[in-house]
Parts: C-alpha cells; structure tokens; sequence
C-alpha cells in the first residue's frame, strides 16, 4: 500500500509517500521533489550523479502503452543501498541527459528480497511512463542528499 501526501513547503511543492512495507513491516516515509516539473530539464540540474556501489536495482523493460501508442511504460526496481531503503524517486534520463520521465517506488517486487536478504522491503518496484519516441532511456534512482544513482544499460 503506498500513501502519497502533496506538501507545500517554503514554496516548493514535494510529493510525500509513505509505503507499507508488509506484514510485521512499517511504513518508510520519503520526501521528494515533485519531479514532473522536472521534464526536458538535465539530470545534473537537478542531483549529482554517484557510483553504482550506492545502489541495486535494473530498469527490467519498455512496454507500448496498447491505447495511446504516444506512450511507453517503463519497468524496474530499486534499492538505495546506503540508506538501507526505498529511493526517493525514479528519474528515466534520455539519450541527450535529459529527464524523459519519472516514477516513485512503491510496486509490490516480493522476488527482490527473496534473491538478496540486503533488500528489506517487497516494495521495490516502480512503473514509469515517457512519450514512445523519446528511444533509449537510463534509469536513476534518486537518493537522499540530493544524489542521483545509475541503474544499469539504457533500454
């Protein structure tokens, strides 16, 4: 279950959820930045960039929206692993560096604890949504700290 909250604070707008992390589980809280006004904008405008060692996690894949071709699904999970938690969001950069698309984390993955105990929440998952032609797109999982942590290939 994932609770989001909009919260003004001093101006900006952030985009608070809480995610239930299961049975016998609690919620992890994460503030951020409300990303979608963040589209067509550089990546490093925004956070900076950090080695992989900061985190797992895979964009799994692209899927054609089947009613609107204009759109495409993007799929993957992710796990700061610094914090021992849920990033705070999902940034999907296109070829030029450029933000193409978000999403938050919160998508029921209870596969991913199963193959690596270091990952304590089944809520790893994340869907993304971009315009179909943008092409290739990375995945960055945005950390605390304003850090942005690379997932992988483009796809």
């Amino acid at each position: 279950m994932i609770r989001r909250t909009v919260i003004i604070s001093g101006g900006i707008l952030l985009v608070a959820a809480a995610v239930w992390a299961g049975k016998g589980g609690r919620f992890f809280a994460a503030a951020a930045p409300d990303t979608k006004e963040w589209l067509g904008t550089s990546l490093d405008q925004h956070a900076k960039i950090v080695g992989n060692d900061r985190c797992i996690g895979n964009l799994d894949g692209k899927v054609p929206d089947p009613k609107d071709g204009s759109k495409t699904t993007v799929i993957g999970w992710g796990w700061d692993v610094k914090a021992k938690a849920l990033p705070q969001a999902v940034l999907l950069v296109d070829a030029s560096g450029k933000i193409a698309g978000s999403a938050l984390p919160g998508v029921s993955r209870p596969d991913v604890p199963k193959a690596l105990p270091q990952v304590t929440s089944g809520k790893t998952g994340w869907n993304g949504v971009i315009e179909s032609k943008t092409g290739k797109v990375a995945a960055y999982l945005l950390l605390s700290g304003e850090e942005a942590c690379p997932l992988g290939l483009p796809k």
